[in-house]
């Protein structure tokens, strides 16, 4: 047993020592301080993310069971504010490694390495999306490049275990963020066409390449089926959701212009997300002003790269023409180097993804948005194309670790050169040393691009990131009505989907109730944005809406109007009043003569109906 121990522990000091494992120390140092402030007691506040104390076992079959489950299980062993703080650092570090790894599969450069790992954390997209809590889509989104490097692994060597893992991989991506998952395939499918049309004379390998292809598509399909059948058969929460978009959706959330630049240049440069024109966090330009140079400075580096890689494809493609030789004919599939085949496909949906990023909110590309929205249902789903930037990082990602790889390359030769000549002139001692400084610094300042293009990322935001924990009476509200044993349902006011909660640090947060309580609630669902008050089709949602708020006058009358009477109509026994947002609005509830106060305590009211009878004697 002991020489067993030993052996483990070798194990794991071979494999740390092997290759370059000090970045995961290195990448979740860097996630932590990003994160710094939240690291303690309370929960996580977002406009997106509901703070829930505890994860309940999923009672719907949807794309993202496996995920829920896998939270539930978590929250068994882990408290749920714990696994919130574990989430975002998985998002910061597995964006990070994979960036370093997917660039390191074509740079031999550290340097280059560690660019396209910070450009892959620090960008505006990452910014937004985690100040607007939207945890999912940034978790797919760090496991983008893990999919694109088991996707190329299956291209070069379409081995049976490689195919397994690209289709549990693209699993587990669409359990957490279906948008990523399209988004990939957009992207896989255009790599695997290029794959396809270089390897067309190596039959041998297009025989398994195909055959492996199709074992790829249905195994994803198997793995895929507890939540495509549902779709296939329009009897989803996916189809339900996609059925609600409309017209005023794609306008109220379209990628948002800049006032100097326009849509394109803001969406270019990792800007336009909706949620930068409703001022719920501080916009990066009004810290960074200089944020237009840094992004020039950064194209330079990505078209540096560009016109290298394809400088290398027209002398590749030229010595190709030039093979007449019969006897290299077997090396006809190896004429494009990896990163020179894989340029074009990436290239090529960057530039597309840019369009569709910047959606309705240009006439060039208003076109096709919308008659992608009008003939493609599931494309609905993109009712905000801003997170089609994700395609544009990934591509700035891979050809700025070439161009900073090369830049650096030459500007040590050219700091050679002159510190050759310097000392061939006999210069003077702290003239060369300068010079030797600057050479090994060199590289650093090619990594402060990415730092300050985004530096309020780091320190939570800013500061921004709120942590939070629920007062002492919602913990004792929630004992209250786990005492009554009857089979009820509870009404929550304030009515909003979206609301201002004094412990969430003032901020506007997805309404939590539902989640925090372990009784059936029934809490607002109208998403109140813009044009749009509600779009969800809830029997329940509809009938406070149309039987309660529309007629609260009537309840404030001294016969209080019967409101214990229309509450029973939708079993609810008690209404939980929160001194909250707007609260001022629904005090007909302490009007109404049929409902009785049994709590009151530290911004939190709880009235039991007086009319509830259960459904027996109804």
């Amino acid at each position: 047993m002991k020489n067993k121990i030993i052996k483990i522990i070798k194990a794991m000091f071979s494999w740390w020592s092997a290759g370059e494992r000090i970045i995961f120390l290195e990448y979740a140092a860097l996630s932590i301080f990003i994160l710094l402030p939240i690291f303690k007691p309370g929960y996580i506040f977002a406009l997106d993310f509901t703070a829930a104390p505890h994860f309940d076992f999923p009672s719907t079959v949807s794309f993202e069971y496996p995920w829920l489950v896998f939270l539930w299980l978590l929250n068994l062993f882990i408290p749920a504010a714990v696994i919130q703080k574990i989430i975002c650092f998985a998002i910061l570090f597995l964006a990070g490694i994979g960036a370093h790894y997917f660039v390191g599969k074509f740079s031999s450069t550290k340097w280059s390495k560690y660019f396209a790992g910070l450009l892959f954390i620090f960008n505006p997209l990452v910014y937004s999306r985690l100040a607007y809590g939207q945890f999912r889509f940034l978790l797919g989104y760090a496991l983008l490049p893990w999919l694109f490097l088991a996707g190329l692994r299956f291209l070069k060597q379409p081995l049976i275990k490689k195919t397994f893992y690209l289709a549990l991989l693209l699993t587990v991506c669409g359990a957490v963020s279906l948008h990523i998952l399209f988004i990939f395939s957009f992207v896989f499918i255009a790599t695997w066409l290029t794959r396809f049309f270089q390897s067309i004379y190596n039959r041998n390998y297009l025989f398994e390449f195909l055959k492996q292809t199709v074992f790829l598509l249905l195994l994803f399909l198997f793995l895929n089926s507890y939540w495509l059948l549902p779709v296939f058969v329009n009897h989803s929460s996916v189809n339900n959701a996609l059925s609600s978009f409309d017209q005023r959706d794609v306008f109220g959330f379209q990628t948002n212009a800049d006032s100097r630049f326009g849509v394109f240049v803001n969406t270019a440069a990792m800007y336009g997300f909706w949620g930068d024109r409703e001022g719920r966090y501080f916009s990066q330009k009004t810290v960074v002003s200089y944020w237009f140079v840094l992004f020039l400075v950064l194209l330079f580096f990505v078209f540096w790269g560009v016109g290298l890689l394809f400088w290398k494809l027209i002398k590749k493609y030229h010595q190709f023409r030039l093979l007449t030789n019969p006897s290299v004919a077997q090396l006809k599939d190896e004429r494009l180097s990896e990163d020179i085949w894989l340029a074009l496909p990436i290239f090529f949906c960057a530039v597309v993804a840019l369009f569709m990023a910047v959606g309705v909110a240009h006439p060039f590309s208003a076109l096709i948005s919308q008659w992608l929205y009008q003939n493609f249902s599931f494309y609905k789903g993109f009712r905000e194309p801003q997170k089609w930037v994700v395609v544009l990082i990934l591509a700035y990602t891979y050809f700025a670790s070439f161009g900073v790889d090369d830049l650096v390359k030459k500007a040590a030769r050219g700091l050679e050169y002159l510190a050759r000549r310097a000392n061939q002139l006999k210069t003077k001692k702290p003239i060369l040393f300068l010079l030797s400084v600057f050479r090994k610094v060199l590289p650093v300042i090619f990594l402060i691009v990415p730092l300050f293009y985004s530096p309020i990322l780091l320190l939570g935001l800013g500061r921004q990131m709120c942590v939070g924990s629920y007062p002492a009476s919602w913990y004792e509200s929630n004992e209250l009505l786990n005492s009554d044993q009857e089979n009820f349902q509870t009404l929550f006011l304030p009515w909003h989907m979206y609301l201002n909660l004094s412990f969430a640090c003032n901020k506007v947060v997805t309404n939590p109730a539902a989640a925090f309580f372990d009784k059936p609630f029934i809490v607002g669902d109208n998403i109140e944005f813009g044009n749009i008050y509600n779009q969800n089709n809830r029997a329940d949602s509809k009938y406070v809406e149309e039987n309660i708020l529309q007629n609260k006058g009537r309840f404030t009358q001294k016969d209080g109007g019967g409101l214990g009477e229309v509450l029973n109509t939708i079993n609810v026994k008690y209404v939980v009043w929160a001194k909250e947002s707007d609260f001022f609005n629904y005090d007909f509830v302490k009007l109404a003569p049929d409902l009785e106060l049994v709590y009151d305590r530290d911004r939190i009211q709880i009235y039991k109906n007086l009319k509830w009878q259960d459904e027996k004697n109804r």
